[in-house]
C-alpha cells in the first residue's frame, strides 16, 4: 500500500467521514491529517471495518479454496468465504470457524490471514511542523516519497498541501462545493486549480507548490477571486452564449480564459459582451488551433487576455481564431467530442418541453440545466432502443428529458408497435413511452424537440430509419442556426462607437 503522509497538527470537534462510516471525533492538539494516502485509507476502513449502512451492498471475501480476494452481493457467499470485514479481530474469526467444519489446511489459511491483517504495519511519515501553517517540510517529503509510481495529479497535490483545517477554510475543496452549489455542474480538478492559478497571472501550469507557499492569505484571496470570475462566467455562458451546463463547454481553455478574463474585467459592456460571445463559439468550433495543440492554445489565449482593456482583449482573441464558416456534425452523439456538446446546446436553446399529461393542460418545461446535473445519462434517453441502423447513436434518435420526472427507459423495453394502428385516446399519460408521447403531440412540443411535421409523420407510421433521417437534418438546421447567430462569421469585430474617443 505504499507509504502514507500524515500531518501532526490541531482538529476540531467533527464529523469524520470514511466512505460509509461516520465517526464523531473530539477536538484534538496532535490529530494527523492525511496528505498522501487518503483513498488508500478510505479503501482499507471501508474493507475491514463494520458498518451499518454496509450491509446491502457488495463486500470482500477471501476464498479459502482458490486463495484470492473476491467481491460478493449480499447472500452471495459461498461456506469457504471468509468475510474481509472485522477478519483482523481474532474471536470474530474463530466465531466464523465454529459455524464451519473445515478441514485443518483451510483453517490454516484463516489464521494466516487474520494474522497478516492484524499485524501488518503500514509505512507512514509524521510531519510536525515548529510554525503552523508552515509547509516546507510537507513539500520536501511529498517531493520524495511521489518520485516513483503513480504520481498524483497536480490538483490532487494543490488540494492535499492547501486543505485548511477549518470548514471556512479556502481550499480547493471549499472552492469546488462552492462552484457545486451553482447548480451549473462541476469542474474537473485540474480546470479549477488552472482557474485558480489564472487569477494571478497567465502561465497557469506554472509550479503552484512554491506558488502559495506560507502564505495562506495570498491563498484565500486567490480562492475568492477565482469563485468571482467563475460566478460572473456562469452567467456569461449561460446568458450571453447559450451554453445550459458546464459540461457542454467544449475544451478546457476556455473555461480558463473566460474565468481569467472575468477576474480582470468583472463588468464588460454589452458590445464587449457580444464580441466575447462570438469569439466563444468561433473557438468552441474550431477547437486547439492547427501546430499549437491544446497546451499551445491555452497558453496562447491566456497570454492575450490583458487587464488593460476589456474591448482589445476580446479583439485580440478574436484575431487568433479563424472566422470562416465551418460546420459542426450531429451525426453521433459522445460526451467527449465538442460538435456533440455544440448540438445539444442548439437543441436547449429550442426550450424543450414535456407533453402535458392531460388534454387542455399546457407542456412543461424541462430545465435542461438540472437535468444535467441531477443524471446527464437519464436526461438524454433513445427514442428507439433496439434501432440498429446507421443513426441509431445519433442525436436524432436521443431527446430531452426530467431525470426527476419518470425516466422513459433508455436500455431495456422493446420498441412500441406501430402507432398508426393505437387508439390514440387510451394514452392519456403516455411519458412511459417517448415513440407514443412524440406521437401524440403537438406541434409546439414537437419543435421544441427539433422534430418536424414530416418527422412525426414518420414516427406515426412506425418507420424508424426515416423519421431519423429527417430528425437528423431537422437538427442539423437547428445547430447551424444556433451557432451561426452566435459566431457571427460575416460581422466585422471592431470597436463601439461609444468606446472610440
Amino acid at each position: 500500500v505504499g507509504t502514507l503522509l500524515l500531518w501532526k497538527r490541531p482538529a476540531p470537534e467533527e464529523e469524520v467521514t470514511f466512505g460509509s462510516i461516520r465517526l464523531r471525533v473530539p477536538k484534538r492538539t496532535e490529530a494527523l491529517w492525511v496528505v498522501d494516502g487518503q483513498q488508500r485509507i478510505t479503501s482499507l476502513a471501508t474493507t475491514l471495518i463494520a458498518s451499518g449502512t454496509s450491509r446491502t451492498e457488495r463486500a470482500l471475501y477471501f476464498d479459502l479454496e482458490k486463495q484470492r480476494f473476491v467481491w460478493i452481493r449480499p447472500g452471495g457467499s459461498g461456506y469457504n468465504h471468509l468475510p474481509v470485514r472485522e477478519a483482523y479481530k481474532l474471536p470474530r474469526v474463530m466465531a466464523w470457524l465454529r459455524e464451519r467444519d473445515l478441514d485443518h489446511h483451510l483453517q490454516d489459511r484463516v489464521f494466516r490471514l487474520a494474522d497478516r491483517l492484524r499485524n501488518y504495519r503500514i509505512p507512514a511519515y509524521a510531519v510536525e511542523t515548529k510554525v503552523e501553517g508552515d509547509l516546507t517540510s510537507l513539500r520536501e517529503i511529498f517531493d520524495r516519497i511521489n518520485t516513483f509510481g503513480k504520481r498524483m495529479t497536480r490538483a490532487e497535490v494543490f488540494n492535499a498541501l492547501t486543505s485548511s483545517d477549518t470548514p471556512k477554510g479556502r481550499d480547493l475543496t471549499y472552492l469546488a462545493e462552492k462552484v457545486v452549489s451553482l447548480g451549473y455542474g462541476a469542474l474537473k480538478p485540474g480546470t479549477l486549480t488552472m482557474c485558480v492559478l489564472s487569477v494571478d497571472g497567465p502561465d497557469v501550469l506554472r509550479d503552484f507548490r512554491t506558488e502559495f507557499a506560507n502564505d495562506d492569505k495570498r491563498l484565500s484571496r486567490a480562492i475568492d477571486r477565482a469563485w468571482g470570475a467563475i460566478e460572473r462566467t456562469t452567467t456569461f455562458l449561460s446568458n450571453d452564449a447559450g451554453v445550459p451546463h458546464f459540461d457542454l463547454v467544449p475544451y478546457q481553455n476556455i473555461t480558463v480564459a473566460l474565468v481569467r478574463f472575468f477576474s480582470l474585467h468583472e463588468e464588460p459592456s454589452e458590445w464587449e459582451r457580444v464580441l466575447l460571445r462570438r469569439w466563444y463559439w468561433r473557438a468552441a468550433v474550431y477547437g486547439p488551433l492547427p501546430k499549437l495543440g491544446p497546451t499551445g492554445t491555452l497558453r496562447l489565449t491566456l497570454n492575450t487576455i490583458n487587464g488593460n482593456s476589456a474591448i482589445d482583449t476580446v479583439l485580440a482573441l478574436l484575431k487568433e481564431f479563424p472566422d470562416r464558416r465551418r460546420p459542426v456534425r450531429a451525426d453521433q452523439m459522445h460526451w467527449n467530442r465538442a460538435d456533440s456538446k455544440t448540438a445539444l446546446c442548439a437543441l436547449a436553446n429550442l426550450k424543450p418541453l414535456v407533453p402535458a399529461p392531460h388534454n387542455g393542460e399546457n407542456p412543461i418545461h424541462i430545465d435542461v440545466r438540472l437535468a444535467l446535473t441531477t443524471d446527464r445519462t437519464a436526461a438524454l434517453p433513445r427514442l428507439f432502443v433496439s434501432e440498429k441502423g446507421r443513426l441509431a447513436g445519433s442525436l436524432a434518435n436521443r431527446f430531452f428529458w426530467q431525470p426527476d420526472r419518470e425516466t422513459p427507459d433508455s436500455g431495456e423495453a422493446e420498441d412500441s408497435g406501430n402507432l398508426k394502428d393505437c387508439e390514440f385516446d387510451q394514452y392519456a399519460d403516455a411519458t412511459a413511452d417517448p415513440q407514443v408521447m412524440f406521437g401524440l403531440a403537438g406541434s409546439e412540443v414537437l419543435a421544441s424537440h427539433a422534430i418536424s411535421e414530416s418527422a412525426a409523420d414518420a414516427l406515426r407510421r412506425g418507420d424508424a430509419v426515416d423519421f431519423l433521417e429527417r430528425r437528423y437534418a431537422d437538427i442539423q438546421q437547428a445547430v447551424e442556426e444556433f451557432v451561426d447567430a452566435r459566431a457571427e462569421w460575416d460581422h466585422p469585430s471592431r470597436h463601439s462607437v461609444a468606446s472610440i474617443r
